[in-house]
């Protein structure tokens, strides 16, 4: 059951970056994530449909997707304790729904391009170290995975706010 959020994407103080709000599975409020970069990655699956020809060999007539995998890695997220009170350590996966905005870098106003609902995703942190130190932020990298048993269909948001 999706959760009332208290995210607003109106008053994000960091333009330009992707926006994602989860909603853990019996939490009590949804999580706003906010990445510098949100790779998406779409595995799909293909079987070539084979029929005989008239010189008594099997050529491919048809191909067909036979299995999708769809996951997104949210990179340099500045918030480690955001992962901690999420994940409920520094491993872990949480299963929830989300909210996906990702922002055109092209448009000055910073709005909202497209919107990608998942009505239900796994959340883990991606494997590889945290980064601590070195003058700069913390920063961690996390996988959103579709369960949604569908596709992923981004929709243009041409009315968002920025």
């Amino acid at each position: 059951m999706p959760l009332a959020s208290t995210f607003d994407k109106t008053k994000t103080a960091k333009p330009i970056r992707s926006l994602i709000v989860f909603d853990p599975e019996g939490a009590a409020v949804a999580v706003s994530i906010s990445c510098k970069i949100l790779d998406v990655d779409s595995k799909l699956t293909t079987v070539m449909l084979k029929q005989p020809g008239p010189d008594d060999l099997n050529h491919s007539v048809d191909e067909i997707g036979t299995d999708v995998d769809e996951s997104m890695t949210l990179v340099d997220i500045e918030e480690i304790d955001l992962l901690i009170t999420t994940l409920g350590g520094m491993q872990g996966i949480v299963k929830g729904s989300a909210q996906v905005y990702v922002r055109d870098p092209r448009d000055a106003a910073s709005k909202v391009k497209y919107h990608i609902p998942i009505t239900y995703c796994s959340l883990k942190r991606a494997d590889g170290a945290v980064r601590f130190g070195g003058g700069e932020f913390s920063k961690v990298s996390l996988i959103l995975t579709n369960l949604q048993g569908s596709k992923l269909v981004p929709a243009i948001a041409a009315n968002e706010p920025a």
